[in-house]
């Protein structure tokens, strides 16, 4: 799967935190949950406001990337254990 519309919708939604100054071009990441323990998430030290959907990576359970052209954010972790205690969080965002 290469969850297209996914990854749209996450790169839309950090181009507009860029442009309402809401982040800058490396600060903050965000991921959102896809299913069977897998995440699409921010790559590490990626421009915010250049964000495109080939530019996000998705990690599977075991934290392994299955998709994407870099390394997903340093903070993936932390993303990943917000989902695991929170079954009800679909994205995270900081």
């Amino acid at each position: 799967m290469d969850f297209a519309e996914e990854r749209e919708e996450l790169a839309s939604f950090m181009r507009r935190l860029y442009e309402r100054r809401l982040t800058t071009s490396t600060g903050g990441n965000a991921s959102l949950r896809l299913g069977g323990g897998r995440m699409l998430i921010t790559p590490s030290g990626g421009n915010k406001g250049a964000t495109r959907p080939g530019d996000l990576i998705v990690t599977g359970p075991d934290g392994e990337c299955t998709g994407g052209n870099s390394r997903p954010s340093m903070e993936s972790g932390l993303h990943a254990a917000i989902y695991g205690k929170r079954p009800d969080v679909r994205s995270v965002m900081h």
